[in-house]
């Protein structure tokens, strides 16, 4: 579902091949995880600056649930 990415820092937009974007920031949350629905085909991620490693390799890993869910939604 990931076509590509955008950032700058740890602002990152990841692009979606769907307008599913409030769908996904639903699914993430469900698990555990806050990201933006910036635009209909576009989430946002935005760590803290203290994010640690850890913290984000489980998002990493939680990441193709989350799109899966966030397609099954749409």
């Amino acid at each position: 579902q990931q076509i590509g990415e955008l950032g700058a820092g740890l602002l990152v937009g990841v692009a979606l091949t769907a307008p599913a974007s409030p769908q996904v920031a639903s699914a993430a949350l469900e698990a555990g995880f806050l990201i933006n629905g910036a635009v209909p085909g576009r989430v946002r991620l935005a760590p803290p600056a203290v994010v640690t490693d850890e913290q984000v390799d489980g998002f990493l890993a939680a990441l193709p649930e989350i799109l899966s869910q966030g397609a099954a939604i749409a």
